[in-house]
């Protein structure tokens, strides 16, 4: 897909396309456009949430999502494709294991300071 190409929005719930017309002023938006918009953004739009980010990041990024166009492929090209696939899962799942532990070693540091200063108040 082309930056000027329209965002296509079949696919979509409905309440990620009103949303998605409503954030453009009840207008079509382009492919460039929607790409702008930072994926923080998005999520607080109504009925959006990772798999429509997902989507809409799929798109941008030219891979097809129709099915029937992997009947054009062939094994060699559908194994490759799986494969890197697989590869982005596992990285995605590595990269928010070490984002949540270190989300829960900084909650515990903090756990940790809470019950420093709790214990010095019960002192005075």
């Amino acid at each position: 897909m082309q930056p000027q190409d329209l965002l296509p929005l079949e696919g979509f719930r409905q309440l990620a396309v009103r949303s998605i017309l409503e954030e453009f002023g009840g207008r079509h938006p382009t492919m460039l456009e929607i790409s702008s918009i930072p994926d923080s953004q998005l999520l607080k739009l109504p009925g959006f949430g990772p798999s429509t980010i997902g989507r809409i990041r799929s798109l941008l990024n030219g891979e097809q999502n129709d099915i029937n166009l992997s009947l054009k492929n062939t094994y060699e090209d559908l194994l490759y494709e799986l494969d890197r696939l697989l590869e982005n899962v596992t990285k995605s799942q590595m990269d928010h294991y070490q984002h949540q532990k270190r989300m829960i070693d900084k909650m515990q540091r903090i756990l940790v300071g809470l019950r420093a200063r709790s214990s010095s108040l019960k002192q005075l």
